[in-house]
């Protein structure tokens, strides 16, 4: 599985680290993995401030997430 051995969800975090919101890490950590072995994969990130993330280069992931202060779920292909 390449999603273990890049570590990518250290990437993901490593990234927040640095700086970077949930989304702008799950979109690095995706783009890093697509441009290291070209794999499809997907990923959802969550920060410290409670953001989500989520980045894909697949044709499809099902993802979903609910929130404090959401009425509704957010959940997609």
């Amino acid at each position: 599985e390449s999603m273990m051995r890049t570590l990518i969800t250290k990437t993901a975090c490593d990234f927040m680290r640095m700086g970077l919101d949930a989304q702008g890490a799950a979109s690095g950590a995706v783009n890093m993995l697509s441009n290291i072995l070209g794999t499809e994969a997907g990923i959802i990130v969550v920060d410290n401030q409670g953001g989500v993330g989520f980045a894909k280069n697949t044709p499809q992931m099902p993802h979903a997430y609910f929130k404090k202060g959401m009425s509704e779920p957010v959940a997609e292909l």
